[in-house]
């Protein structure tokens, strides 16, 4: 890639007014690691929320519980 400068946290490319780009070839590893990333975001987001969702469903079963002996003991 001819470019000057790169990003902290994926090293995508940063350009100055003297570099010499070709969009085909200094850009496409940018796209890549982008893409990645997008995905490994959506699957952890994706994981999250099912383990929230399974949290939900143990608050809302222990709830009924709670419930339940509240309603025995009066």
């Amino acid at each position: 890639m001819a470019h000057t400068n790169s990003t902290t946290n994926y090293a995508l490319p940063q350009y100055v007014g003297s570099d010499i780009i070709n969009p085909l070839t200094d850009t496409n590893g940018a796209y890549e690691t982008i893409d990645t990333q997008l995905k490994a975001n959506a699957d952890a987001a994706s994981t999250a929320d099912g383990k929230a969702v399974a949290v939900g469903d143990r608050v809302t079963t222990l709830e009924g519980k709670v419930e339940a002996l509240e309603t025995q003991n009066g």
